[in-house]
């Protein structure tokens, strides 16, 4: 079953999420998989409107809220 995480409740930082939960993993099998995911968080950072960005990376299914968490997020996609 794929685990659904919602970063704004979740105690660790988002590189430790990325590798604990397999989408590290799934970033580094799928260059796709990595260039979509920050051209995504990208344009969330960049004002796309919306109160929150879903994520499905590999098995995992993360939900940010607002530019704070992207931001990790996003500095996170770029060390894979």
């Amino acid at each position: 079953m794929d685990k659904f995480i919602d970063y704004y409740f979740d105690i660790r930082n988002m590189g430790t999420i990325l590798l604990e939960e397999g989408a590290y993993d799934a970033l580094l099998q799928d260059r796709h998989l990595l260039k979509s995911t920050i051209a995504r968080v990208e344009r969330y950072l960049h004002g796309s409107g919306e109160d929150y960005l879903d994520l499905q990376i590999g098995p995992l299914k993360l939900r940010i809220r607002g530019f704070d968490e992207a931001g990790y997020l996003h500095s996170a996609l770029k060390s894979v």
